[in-house]
Formats: C-alpha cells, structure tokens, sequence
C-alpha cells in the first residue's frame, strides 16, 4: 500500500479529488478506482489505443516538461520511456498485432508505466537497446576533437595539393 501512496502522491489531481471527498476516499482509493475504469475501458471499448496512449505518457509528460524548464538534460529512464514508447507506436499501426495479441494495450499501459516508475525497468531495456546497437555509450567531446584533426589533415593535403596544381 506504501507504494500505491507514493504513487499516487504523483498526481495532485488526486489529493484535490480527496479534499473534495471531504477526505473520506483516500487518493490511493480514488488512483485505484482510476485504474480500474482504464482497464475495462481499454478491455470493452473501441478507444483501447487512444486511452493506453494517454495513460502511458501522463507521468513522463510532466517530468520531462519539468527538466526542459529548468534546461536540463534528461533522465535515462525518460529517453528510454520515450524511445520505448516510439516502437510501440510504431506496434500499434500494425493491427495485425493488436488483434493476435490479447490484452496488448493493457500490457502496454503497464509495461510503459513500468519504465517510468521503476528503475530496474529502464535499466533492463537499456542493455537491451545497447545490444541491438540502438544506444552507443561513446564520449563526444572526444570523438568530436577526434573529427577537427581529421579534417585538419585533409585540409593540409588539400592546400599541397591546390599549391602543386598552381606550380604546374
């Protein structure tokens, strides 16, 4: 239950729906409640994809237009939820996959929030993303000194090779 109370401390939309209640349904009452409607919605109506979408990028949303705010760099929990959620998108077009696979909106909802919420997650699909090549842990600054001297030297080789054309 602590867990569901941080949870639901991320959402002060939450407390002032308990304040409303006159503090007789506690907010992590009223999260539960939330999620329940979500999952019948998603299960029983045609919006599964429209409703799993929203519900996936609530929490992200906020972090990262805080982080932008206040100019900083993102968190690798948000760039991998992003990039995450980008395939999945991606997933989604293809109905032929929301139609095999039961449940895939749920799972998505779940597996997206998972991300965010849960270090372990994103650091599981980090290695992941490492192993197929999509994230190339490297130093730019280094690799960026690294491209001045090469064009340096091409640009020497060049100028000998203007200067010789000249004396011909």
């Amino acid at each position: 239950m602590d867990q569901l109370t941080q949870l639901a401390s991320n959402f002060p939309v939450l407390r002032k729906l308990q304040q409303k209640t006159n503090n007789k349904v506690k907010q992590e009452h009223i999260l539960l409640i939330v999620i329940a409607l979500s999952i019948i919605t998603i299960v029983f109506l045609p919006v599964a994809s429209l409703v799993s979408n929203v519900l996936c990028v609530v929490i992200p949303f906020q972090r990262t237009v805080r982080l932008l705010i206040a100019n900083k760099p993102p968190t690798l929990d948000l760039v991998v939820f992003w990039m995450t959620f980008g395939l999945l998108c991606v997933v989604d077009s293809a109905l032929i996959v929301t139609r095999i696979v039961p449940f895939y909106y749920i799972f998505k909802m779940v597996a997206m929030n998972a991300i965010v919420l849960d270090g372990r997650v994103s650091r599981f699909l980090v290695d992941g993303y490492k192993r197929m090549g999509f994230l190339v842990e490297e130093d730019v600054g280094k690799r960026a000194k690294e491209a001045v001297e090469v064009l340096k030297e091409k640009s020497k080789h060049l100028k000998g090779e203007l200067d010789e054309m000249k004396d011909k």
